[in-house]
């Protein structure tokens, strides 16, 4: 079966222009977890709609958790949310983590 979502996101390090991220999976679906995918977008405070069609997008190996996410703002408040793959399917998206990138 497809697997859980992943449960929590945690922000393990911050610079003005990177953040270091970890997660916790959920459940596997009893296969092994081949991907995860990560999704991060500046937070937007004008509206409560939140729109992902503009996040940037990252593909990223079990191998590569905890995952440095570059190319960030400084002092910058982001939406980030996580999903994991396995052989049958994609799970749902973790729930939503804001974290900031340190001021330069």
């Amino acid at each position: 079966e497809k697997p859980s979502k992943p449960i929590i996101i945690r922000q393990v390090d911050s610079t003005p222009d990177s953040m270091l991220l970890s997660w916790t999976a959920g459940y596997n679906g009893n296969l092994d977890i081949s991907e995860y995918i990560i999704q991060i977008k500046r937070q937007n405070d004008e509206s409560d709609l939140i729109l992902w069609t503009d996040a940037q997008t990252y593909s990223v190996a079990v191998s590569s958790v905890p995952y440095r996410v570059v190319n960030l703002h400084p002092g910058t408040q982001y939406m980030v949310r996580v999903k994991a793959k396995n052989r049958i399917g994609f799970s749902d998206f973790s729930h939503v983590f804001v974290f900031s990138t340190k001021e330069k």
